[in-house]
């Protein structure tokens, strides 16, 4: 389980913008790896390309060695998925109905989903605690439990590499400890390489592998918690004082960000 995939000299421009510039990475197979940057660093952009829902300008996206503009969209879909940032659904379908389209890809024209289709299906519902939920109408649910039946459709696509978007911003506390929790042991017992945006870096710091900090379209560094989160590299994306120090309850890395007022 687990694919590689790569960026070789990336570029995006939305108009005559540049939003991504000369983005190299190697993300290899099995790791847990988040972006964080402030608003407008092309995190969102850059997993966008990542899931060739946007085209780059310049350079090139690989999955396994193989460029991502020459896969079938329906094989793709078994490679990778993805959690939007946003998931607000237009269509009044019930929760079980949206989920069971994450099997899609497997399903042939003219078909209907199968019993192992139906299986893997409420083992995602019931990963994502939304199993109870699923004979309500997808527009009668709050934001967080919206998010959670999205998440719940991208892993009944079985990916290999799953993207998300800011997956915990409509959750509360204990609903985004459970969905990164529920992405880790995706990661360890199913070898999904997991990447995801996130704005808070200290969640990031406590389930990441690695760690990418964009600022401006561009790579800062890119490495393990302890090589990123430090004081001089978060300062020159963020532009505040901080405190950087190690949570001892979690053994992982803390950022506590001081105010931005001068007296």
């Amino acid at each position: 389980m687990g694919k590689c995939i790569e960026t070789k000299d990336l570029v995006f421009l939305y108009d005559e913008r540049v939003i991504l510039d000369d983005i190299n990475l190697k993300i290899t197979k099995g790791s847990i790896i988040t972006m964080i940057g402030p608003n407008g660093s092309g995190k969102s952009t850059l997993l966008k390309n990542l899931a060739s829902t946007l085209m780059p300008k310049g350079g090139t996206v690989l999955l396994d060695n193989r460029e991502l503009k020459s896969y079938p969209l329906k094989e793709l879909a078994r490679e990778i998925a993805v959690v939007p940032q946003n998931t607000n659904i237009e269509y009044d379908f019930t929760v079980h109905e949206i989920v069971l389209m994450g099997r899609n890809p497997y399903v042939g024209r003219f078909q209907q989903e199968t019993f192992k289709d139906i299986a893997i299906v409420k083992e995602a519902m019931e990963r994502t605690n939304t199993w109870h939920l699923r004979d309500r109408s997808i527009n009668q649910l709050s934001g967080g439990e919206s998010q959670r039946v999205v998440i719940a459709r991208a892993l009944a696509q079985e990916p290999q590499i799953l993207l998300l978007d800011e997956p915990t911003a409509a959750l509360d506390m204990h609903h985004q400890i459970e969905i990164l929790d529920l992405l880790k042991v995706l990661n360890e017992e199913k070898g999904v390489t997991i990447i995801m945006a996130l704005h808070d870096i200290n969640l990031a710091a406590r389930y990441s592998k690695q760690i990418l900090l964009l600022h401006k379209g561009t790579k800062i560094i890119m490495g393990s918690p302890d090589q990123v989160i430090t004081k001089e590299n978060l300062q020159k994306a963020y532009s505040i004082d901080m405190i950087v120090d190690k949570n001892e309850y979690t053994n992982s890395l803390q950022v506590i960000p001081l105010s931005t007022l001068r007296f």
